[in-house]
Parts: C-alpha cells; structure tokens; sequence
C-alpha cells in the first residue's frame, strides 16, 4: 500500500511540474532598431529578429507605420529570407522563409524613412511569428516597435507609383538598386532575371544610379544574379506578387572582385582554351601519323 501511494505521489508530482513548466521557453524578440530618436530628415531604422538562444527558419509580421511617415527604400538584410508575402514600400510587412538552413540572430530589412509631417511618428509590429528551426514550434515571445519624434519635413526620392515602362493588368515592374559596402552605385553591371523553370530570363545592365529595371512581370519567384566582368557578385530570390505593382528593393553588395576570383574567370578562359588546343594538336598529329603510315606502306609496296 505505501508503494502504491509512493509511486502515486511521485506521479502526482511529475504531473503538476510537468503542467507549470513548458517544454520551452519562448525568447525570441522582434523589433524596430533604433527604437527611438528625433529626426528632422530622412532616416533608417532596421527590423531585426533576435534569437537570444533560438535557432529559426521563417518569421512573418505585419509592419504599420504612422501617416506622417513615408518608406523611401527597403534594403534586404542578412536574413536571407526567400519571401512569401514581399515587403514593398507602400506594405513593408513580410512572410519569409530560410531554405535548408537557420539563423540565430539577423536583419530582415532596412527601411528609409521620410518625415512627411511633425509630431510623433511610429513603426509598429503585430501578429508577429516567429518559427523555431527543426520543428516549427512558436518562439517568439516579444515584438518591439519604434517610437519617434519628427522636427523636420523631407521629400521622399522614390514614388509609390509605377514606372513609365509599366503595363497594366496583372504584370509588374521590379526595380533592383545595387550599391557597393560604401554605398556608392554598383554601375555598368549585368543583372539577369530568370525564374525556376527558365522560361524567363531577361539581363539588364545596371544604370548611373546602379538600377537596373525589368517590366512585364509576371507573378511568381525570380531570381536575380548580379555579376560584372563575368564574377557573381549577389544572387537573391525575389517573391512579385502583392497589390502594389511596383516593386523596387535596395541591396548593399560587397562589389570588390577579389584577385582570386579574377584568376578563377581566367583560369576557366585558360583551360577552355587549352583544351581546344589540345584537342587540335590530337587530331594533328594523329592525321600525320596515319599519313606517314599510309606512306610508308605505298613505299614498300
């Protein structure tokens, strides 16, 4: 009998420890960085998820700003998220997911803001999601929006409105704006646009203002290949589809060719080309010995 009642007790115990404490703690926080300032011009603030000890693959958010606020550009972070639900300048919110493959601690985006009014202004984040790497458990536990003061009035550089180039109906203009780490235009460089199944593919070179656009669009996931002087220099996967029909997106690119990756170009050119010559001598030489034999039988006969 008090074997019985132990054994109980210690189930009773388990049960209740079990009850109080989760499997997990949820420690994930999603915020607006810097979470507070006075600003009289353009700014930028960032929308980073960090894990503080979780490892995740997909995070969405619906991202609201105040009507005396203005998105100018988004500059993808270093999340890497392929997104389902693109931000654009006129909804920043987002839904993205990491392809085999995780991260702790990242950057969604970068937003350039334009005060359009005085008066305080925010960015806020709700219903937001954050999955955990593994098995999609939720381990966000908090999201932390931006608070600011507006002394000033600026002038945003974009429109969110679409381009002369574009088509109405159901296609869209995608504009792609690369600049270097010192944030000086990536100019005269070859960006090509194809989709999975390569039924497009469209190159453009970049303009003075490192932008390259593409019209025409289809909805649909595209990926876009920056190179110049034939090494890659970004490769990013863009998600077109959404209400607003045009698209732009600001990515920061590390744009020094390295004299390695210089030597990989020429060594391939190299060897190309050495195994063309190689092929031709082959054929030479082997032509010049199936002469001389063939002369060396007439001769003996």
């Amino acid at each position: 009998m008090k074997k019985v009642l132990l054994i109980t007790g210690f189930n009773l115990v388990f049960f209740l420890l079990a009850a109080v404490h989760p499997v997990f703690a949820k420690s994930t926080v999603m915020r607006i960085t810097p979470a507070e300032g006075s600003f009289d011009k353009t700014f930028v603030e960032s929308l980073t998820i960090e894990g503080n000890g979780d490892k995740f693959n997909a995070a969405e958010a619906t991202v609201t700003l105040s009507p005396n606020l203005v998105v100018d550009e988004i500059e993808p972070g270093d999340c890497n998220f392929s997104f389902i639900k693109t931000p654009t300048t006129s909804d920043p919110s987002f839904s993205g997911v990491l392809l085999s493959k995780a991260s702790s601690s990242c950057t969604v985006y970068k937003l350039t803001l334009v005060p359009v009014d005085y008066g305080e202004a925010s960015v806020k984040i709700s219903h937001g999601s954050v999955k955990r790497f593994g098995d999609a458990a939720e381990v966000l536990n908090a999201s932390m929006y931006g608070l600011f003061t507006l002394t000033g009035i600026d002038t945003p550089t974009h429109k969110n409105t679409a381009s002369a180039s574009a088509t109405t109906g159901e296609l869209y203009v995608l504009n792609l704006k690369f600049n270097d780490l010192a944030n000086k235009p990536i100019t005269n460089s070859n960006v090509l646009l194809t989709n999975p199944d390569k039924t497009v593919s469209l190159d453009k070179s970049t303009d003075s203002k490192g932008v390259a656009e593409f019209a025409d669009l289809k909805s649909g996931v595209y990926a876009a290949d920056l190179s110049k002087d034939g090494v890659q220099l970004s490769e990013q996967i863009i998600n077109v589809v959404g209400k607003q029909h045009t698209i732009a997106f600001s990515y920061k690119v590390d744009a020094n060719i390295s004299l390695l990756k210089r030597l990989q170009v020429i060594d391939k050119k190299i060897l190309f080309a050495a195994g063309i010559g190689f092929i031709a001598l082959f054929f030479s030489i082997f032509y010049s010995l199936k002469k001389l034999l063939h002369n060396s039988k007439k001769s003996s006969n």
